[in-house]
């Protein structure tokens, strides 16, 4: 007799779903595809109103515009992602909403404590601490959402992860911090994909192992 194919399935309680992508570049680029749509939403409906659209994202008192494509465009981000990953409900969709928004507040005060350190260090200090905090950021957003998908489990995992990788992004936002297209700030939106992306690399990643020990 032919052994049975496994049959787990994902759920909010972050089960592994064998049958269900698990590479994790693809799940990389869901998380950086859900995101960036979210956040370009936000922005190009926020610049159509005619929201603070001037001065750059690290350099000015966090425009209008930005407060909300961050909140908003990170929290749609995870609804995509929650409908790309078909594990829509009532429960993940509250949970997606609500820890989105307490890990986009810790975002915030990271940065806050950024610019105090701007006034209080030079030029080399304040790359290196600007890396620093964009790598905390995506870690602790990380340790908020991931286990929506793979279980709380994985909040460790999510945060190492989203936190190494959020490097690149880093210094990408860096170079496009005071751009601004089609009345969006691109150090905005760097920041709300890399979110994204992080995300859908830890849960590829830990489903992946998941999968490998079973």
């Amino acid at each position: 007799m032919m052994p049975k194919k496994s049959s787990h399935k994902i759920t909010s309680s972050g089960l592994v779903r064998a049958d269900h992508k698990t590479d994790p570049l693809f799940t990389l680029l869901m998380g950086f595809v859900a995101y960036l749509a979210g956040g370009t939403l936000v922005g190009l409906l926020a610049a159509f109103f005619k929201f603070d659209v001037s001065g750059s994202f690290y350099d000015s008192a966090y425009p209008s515009d930005d407060f909300i494509i961050l909140f908003v465009g990170a929290a749609i981000g995870g609804i995509l992602l929650l409908l790309l990953f078909k594990i829509f409900t009532i429960t993940t969709l509250i949970k997606t909403i609500v820890l989105s928004t307490l890990g986009i507040g810790c975002l915030f005060v990271i940065y806050f404590i950024e610019i105090l350190w701007l006034f209080a260090s030079g030029f080399f200090i304040f790359h290196l601490a600007f890396l620093i905090c964009f790598v905390l950021a995506n870690a602790v957003y990380g340790a908020f959402i991931g286990p929506i998908f793979i279980g709380a489990r994985s909040i460790g995992f999510s945060a190492l992860v989203c936190g190494l990788t959020a490097i690149p992004f880093g210094l990408l936002s860096w170079q496009t911090s005071g751009l601004v297209l089609a009345g969006i700030n691109l150090a905005a939106m760097v920041l709300v994909a890399s979110l994204g992306a992080t995300t859908g690399l830890s849960i590829g990643l830990y489903r992946l192992l998941k999968t490998k020990e079973e």
